[in-house]
């Protein structure tokens, strides 16, 4: 699972378990700035015709955790394929898009709107 922290700057989302060892990775960090659009899908998937997996775990139709490359854009993703996830597109970022599970997806869209709202406002 991913724990989403919000600072009054930043993005922090931490890999624990399992989760850390599929995707080779315990922290992003993500400044709030970065984040163009934040939303949530309500069935994740990485399409494994069309992604490169460098490096992580990808067991189609099961998880995806890890980096992927698709379509030009290089992806982060810690999903249950066909499970909700929270999707944030991001800009002048070296991932294009992050796409991760968490405990309650639509809470998190609804902090990470209100902490983009502040960055703007």
């Amino acid at each position: 699972m991913t724990t989403l922290t919000l600072t009054p700057d930043t993005l922090v989302l931490e890999l624990g378990g399992a989760d850390r060892v599929l995707s080779l990775k315990s922290r992003l960090t993500v400044p709030l700035t970065a984040i163009g659009e934040a939303a949530v899908v309500e069935r994740a998937r990485i399409d494994p015709l069309r992604a490169v997996r460098a490096p992580g775990t990808h067991l189609p139709g099961v998880v995806a955790s890890g980096t992927f490359y698709t379509h030009g854009r290089r992806v982060f993703a810690n999903i249950r394929e066909g499970r909700p996830a929270l999707v944030l597109r991001l800009r002048g970022h070296r991932y294009h898009e992050l796409i991760v599970r968490t405990d309650d997806v639509e809470a998190d869209l609804a902090r990470v709107r209100a902490a983009l709202a502040g960055v703007t406002a």
